[in-house]
C-alpha cells in the first residue's frame, strides 16, 4: 500500500524529470533517488518513537492526537477561527502558505509529522520537511540543501538545474520546522532565503513553525496560525492513546486523579501535548501528580538518577561510571543546558558536549568528588546512558525536549543565591535592551517567574517595564515595539495564567506600530508586578516581626 502511494505522488514529476533531462536512463536515476529518500522519510515518520515510547517506533497513527489551529479573524472583537487540522490539502488549499505559532511542547512538530504523512496519503504534493536546526551547521545555500535532500547527495550532471525546473512546476510541498531553534547569526540569512524561495516559486505550498518571535511578523506571506491548548476531552484522548488495548485500566487511572484536583489548576497546567506526555510519565514512575509545571522535571530527574530508564524500560537500572552525588550530576547539567543555551546551541557534537563538560569539571576545583572520579568521557556516558537526560539524535547529543534545556538553564539561575541571581536578571534586561531577544524564551522566562518570582518579577520584568514606560515618556525609546509588543503578551501570559497564545492578541491589536498604543498595557501590568512584589515584602515583614519581637 506505501509502495502505491508513493509511486503514485512521483507519477507527475518522474514525468517532469524526463521531459527535462531527455535521458531515460539518468531521468530513472533521479527519480529513484527520489523514491528511496522519500519512502525512507515516510517510514520514519509513519513510526516513531516520543517520551514514553523510547524502545521502539509505534505507529504515529495510534498515539496521535487531532490538533487544532487558531486565525486571530477580528482583532479588536477577538472574534476567531478555531478548527481541527485534518487535511494538508485542505489546509494549505485554503491558506496557501501556513505560519504555524506555539509554544514549548504545543506540538508543532507533531503537526509537521501528521501534514507530511498526511500529505503523501492524499497524493497532494511531494512533501519536503527540513528542521531548520540542522541548517546551523550547514555552510551552503537553503536550496542546495533542499536539494541534496530531495535527489540525494550524489552529485549528477543537471541537479540542480533539475532542481529548479521542478520548483518552478510547484510540485512541492515545504515543511520549515523549528525556526527558533537557528542560531541568531544565520536568522537573518536564513530567513531571507526562504523568503528569496516563496517569492521565486510561489506555485509551491509552505509551512513554517516557530515559537513567538519578533523578526516572524516580517513574513508576510505566511497566513499566521497559533496552536491552540489542548481541551479536557482532548488531553483524556491524549492519555487513552499512549496505551495499548489491555492496559487502558492505567489511562483512566491517570485521567481519574486529574479530574479529582482543581479544574482549573490542571488545565492551565496539563494544555500541551508534552506536559501531557510528562504528566504520563510522572505518574508511572511516582504515582502522583505534580501540581507545577516544573515539578514535572524535576521528578522526571529524581527518577532517572533512581535507575528507572524510561529511555528504554521502566525499571532497568544502568550502572553510574563518574558515582557523583545527584545534586552533582544537577549542578553540571545545569551549568551545560545554561552555557549551550545562551549561546544558541541545541545540537552538539560529541567532541563540543566533551569540550563544554571539561570547562565545567575544570571551573569545580574546589569539588573534590567532581575533580577525583570525574572522567568527561564517563560523565557523557553517564548523562546519556546511565541517566538517559541526553540523547542521541542522528549523530549529535540533545535532550529529549528543547523545554528541558531551559528548565536546567533556569535552574542553573535560581540556585544562585539572592545576589547572584538579581546580577543574572540584571544582565538579562541588558540582553532584553541591546542585543537578539531569540534567547529570552517565553519557556525560559515562564520557568524562572514560576521558580523565582519575587525576585525575578522586581529585577527583571518590573524593570524591563518601568525602563520601557520611561522612554516612552520621554520619547528616547531605542527598541522596536515588536519587542514591546513581545514582551507584554509573555507578561501577560505569566500574571493572568492565560495560555500564551492569548498573549498573542496584543500585537493583533494595536496595527499602527506605535509604542503609545501601550501605555494601558503597560500600566496594568506595572501594576500586577508591583503588588505582587508588595506581597512578598508583607511576607518578609511579618517573618520578621514574629523571629524578632
Amino acid at each position: 500500500m506505501v509502495e502505491t502511494l508513493l509511486k503514485e505522488l512521483l507519477k507527475p514529476i518522474g514525468t517532469a524529470i524526463v521531459n527535462f533531462i531527455k535521458n531515460e536512463k539518468e531521468a530513472l536515476e533521479y527519480e529513484e533517488n527520489m523514491y528511496r529518500l522519500l519512502e525512507s522519510n515516510y517510514t520514519s515518520r509513519a513510526a516513531v518513537k516520543n517520551i514514553l515510547h523510547t524502545s521502539m517506533p509505534v505507529p504515529f497513527k495510534d498515539i496521535y492526537c487531532p490538533l487544532r489551529l487558531r486565525i486571530p479573524t477580528d482583532y479588536y472583537k477577538r472574534n476567531d477561527e478555531t478548527f481541527a487540522v485534518e487535511s494538508a490539502k485542505g489546509l494549505m488549499d485554503t491558506y496557501c502558505n501556513v505560519a504555524i505559532f506555539g509554544n514549548a511542547g504545543s506540538g508543532k512538530s507533531t503537526l509537521v509529522n501528521f501534514l507530511y504523512l498526511n500529505a503523501i496519503e492524499e497524493g497532494y504534493k511531494y512533501p519536503i520537511a527540513i528542521s531548520l536546526r540542522y541548517l546551523n551547521e550547514e555552510s551552503c545555500s537553503l536550496v542546495d540543501y533542499i536539494r541534496r535532500q530531495t535527489l540525494g547527495l550524489k552529485e549528477l550532471e543537471k541537479s540542480r538545474e533539475l532542481f529548479l525546473s521542478l520548483l518552478e512546476d510547484g510540485v512541492f510541498l515545504f515543511f520549515f520546522d523549528g525556526y527558533d531553534e537557528i542560531i541568531p547569526s544565520k536568522q537573518y540569512s536564513i530567513a531571507s532565503q526562504i523568503k528569496e524561495l516563496m517569492s521565486q516559486y510561489p506555485a509551491n505550498k509552505y509551512v513554517l513553525t516557530s515559537r513567538s518571535m519578533e523578526q516572524l511578523y516580517a513574513f508576510d506571506s505566511f497566513q499566521n496560525t497559533y496552536m491552540e491548548p489542548l481541551t479536557r476531552a482532548e488531553r483524556s484522548m491524549l492519555i487513552r492513546k499512549q496505551f495499548a488495548i489491555d492496559r487502558q485500566d492505567i489511562a483512566e487511572k491517570i485521567i481519574k486523579r486529574i479530574s479529582e484536583n482543581p479544574d482549573e489548576q490542571y488545565d492551565q497546567i496539563l494544555n500541551t501535548p508534552l506536559l501531557v506526555l510528562l504528566c504520563i510519565l510522572n505518574f508511572q514512575l511516582n504515582s502522583d501528580l505534580p501540581i507545577k509545571r516544573t515539578e514535572f522535571y524535576s521528578r522526571i530527574f529524581d527518577s532517572l538518577f533512581q535507575g528507572h530508564d524510561w529511555l528504554s524500560k521502566t525499571g532497568f537500572e544502568r550502572d553510574r561510571k563518574c558515582k557523583l552525588s545527584k545534586d552533582d550530576y544537577i549542578m553540571i547539567l545545569n551549568k551545560f543546558s545554561f552555557y549551550t543555551h545562551f549561546r544558541s546551541m541545541y545540537l552538539f557534537t560529541r567532541e563540543e558536549t566533551l569540550k563544554v563538560l571539561d570547562m565545567i569539571v575544570t571551573q569545580e576545583k574546589e569539588n573534590q568528588a567532581i575533580k577525583d572520579v570525574c572522567d568527561r568521557t564517563y560523565l557523557l556516558e553517564d548523562l546519556t546512558t546511565a541517566i538517559n537526560i541526553l540523547i542521541l539524535d542522528g549523530g549529535y547529543y540533545c535532550f529529549p525536549h528543547k523545554s528541558f534545556q531551559e528548565y536546567y538553564a533556569a535552574k542553573f539561575i535560581t540556585d544562585h543565591d539572592e545576589k547572584g541571581r538579581e546580577k543574572i536578571y540584571a544582565r538579562l534586561v541588558e540582553m532584553f535592551f541591546r542585543r537578539d531577544i531569540t534567547l529570552l524564551t517565553q519557556s525560559l522566562l515562564s520557568m524562572l517567574y514560576e521558580m523565582d518570582k519575587y525576585l525575578f518579577v522586581k529585577n527583571f520584568i518590573l524593570e524591563i517595564l518601568t525602563r520601557i514606560k520611561t522612554s516612552i515618556q520621554q520619547k528616547s525609546l531605542l527598541i522596536g515595539v515588536e519587542r514591546i509588543e513581545w514582551l507584554l503578551s509573555v507578561v501577560s501570559t505569566m500574571f493572568y495564567g492565560h495560555d500564551g497564545n492569548h498573549g498573542m492578541y496584543i500585537r493583533e491589536l494595536f496595527a499602527l506600530g506605535r509604542a503609545e498604543n501601550h501605555n494601558y498595557e503597560i500600566d496594568k501590568l506595572i501594576g500586577k508586578a508591583e503588588a505582587e512584589c508588595k506581597v512578598k515584602e508583607g511576607d518578609d515583614e511579618f517573618v520578621d516581626g514574629l523571629l524578632m519581637g
